[in-house]
């Protein structure tokens, strides 16, 4: 019985891991590559568009998860799809047709509000149908397919678009690419939340405006808010200056580096997160965490070492190690949080930890180059391991993260029904 239901879940988690991720490729193709070339390089210009982009999008992340709680994921997740794709077509027209910069922002704050409700609706609705003791590895598939579509979409757009190919117009292609991914998204999408549909409104008389916790699960949640915006500050101190650091200091060229550190995440996020159900999400997030601030310690002594290639070769497994390190702790984390809310809460609890998110990563950049022009280029690596490791020994000590505990076996099977 429990390989027959988990055989009938297996096609919606990859039809919506499909959706999401042909999404990402288009975001990535366009907010990362053909924005460039419809700015006419103007980085002014394509900061602000960026801008616009992630500030809609982190507006309406909240909204969008109160929407998807409320009403389900299916009409949330077709809206945005058909509201991206809406967005591309104005951005074309402001560029090619009746060209206009303040139309091409327009569209990448369109693009925002299209962006807004898609992860909140895929989580809940593969969440909600997975029992606790696999959460980890559905989280990992869908940020392997957020990975891989974002990484495939920037890499395939800035490849044809500034590569000279004999005979291929790479705008031509990369504009027909990023429109087919958007169609073919909303239409895989249509098709792959079929199995969501639910009466509209149903759940809005049944789900208050502030949903009621238990105040060990309310506390926890405000510890585990408190701890996430302290460790995706210190990642995004990395952020500007992390690939300079490390060219810099190694002669490790941009694209390599995306391949050692990138290329292995996003293969084993979904195994390390089968890995973490097994041995524990706690554990699994504090070994994370105490791998990553023990490396990037040692990254910040790169300097000095005193021969370039030795420095080669240590930084090679350091960055590798770095990227199993986040593949290890980025599902199990997830994973912890949605198990400390109920079903019809899962969609804003979510987009208020990605707004968390959103919000220390524009710390952590605006810190980073502080720090890096202040004091020097290592700087923000000494202080994302400090913060890292002060996190680890809180993780450890403390109750913030719930105790592991080992699910009976009846407790394997996806729930049957779910109304997001």
């Amino acid at each position: 019985m429990k390989v027959a239901i988990v055989r009938r879940f297996a096609p919606l988690v990859l039809s919506l891991c499909g959706t999401l991720w042909l999404a990402e490729f288009a975001h990535g193709a366009l907010l990362w590559g053909l924005l460039r070339p419809v700015m006419e390089q103007d980085l002014e210009w394509v900061g602000r568009g960026l801008s616009l982009y992630f500030l809609f999008e982190l507006l309406l992340k909240l909204p969008s998860g109160r929407l998807v709680d409320r009403i389900g994921s299916r009409l949330p997740l077709l809206l945005g799809l058909l509201v991206s794709t809406l967005s591309v077509g104005l951005i074309y027209f402001a560029t090619y047709v009746h060209p206009d910069r303040l139309l091409v922002l327009a569209g990448c704050a369109i693009q925002g509000v299209g962006a807004a409700p898609l992860w909140p609706a895929v989580i809940a609705a593969l969440v909600n149908r997975t029992p606790e003791s696999r959460r980890g590895q559905i989280m990992g598939n869908i940020l392997t397919a957020w990975m891989a579509g974002l990484g495939a979409g920037y890499l395939v757009a800035n490849t044809l678009l500034y590569r000279h190919f004999q005979h291929l117009n790479g705008t031509a292609w990369t504009w027909g690419l990023t429109c087919g991914a958007w169609v073919l998204a909303a239409l895989w999408g249509t098709w792959s939340t079929q199995r969501l549909t639910v009466i509209p409104g149903a759940l809005a008389t049944e789900v208050p405006l502030h949903l009621p916790l238990d105040a060990a699960r309310a506390g926890r949640l405000r510890a585990l808010a408190a701890g996430l915006l302290i460790q995706t500050m210190s990642l995004g101190l990395l952020a500007p200056i992390f690939a300079t650091y490390i060219e810099e200091n190694t002669d490790l060229p941009a694209p390599l580096l995306m391949v050692i550190g990138g290329l292995p995440a996003a293969l084993l996020l979904a195994p390390l997160g089968r890995m973490a159900d097994r041995v524990g999400k706690r554990r699994s997030v504090i070994t994370g965490l105490a791998v990553t601030s023990g490396l990037l310690f040692t990254a910040a002594a790169l300097p000095i070492v005193p021969w370039p290639a030795l420095r080669f070769l240590v930084a090679i497994p350091i960055v590798a190690i770095l990227g199993l390190a986040y593949a290890l702790l980025l599902p199990a984390w997830h994973a912890l949080v949605m198990a400390q809310v109920e079903n019809q809460q899962r969609g804003q609890v979510f987009s208020l930890f990605m707004s968390v998110e959103g919000i220390a990563v524009a710390a952590g950049t605006y810190l980073s180059g502080v720090l890096a022009k202040h004091l020097w280029i290592g700087a923000p690596f000494v202080a994302s391991a400090t913060a890292l490791s002060l996190l680890t020994i809180a993780y450890s000590a403390g109750h913030v993260l719930p105790q592991d505990v080992a699910l009976p076996e009846r407790d394997e099977a996806p729930m049957k029904e779910s109304p997001v």
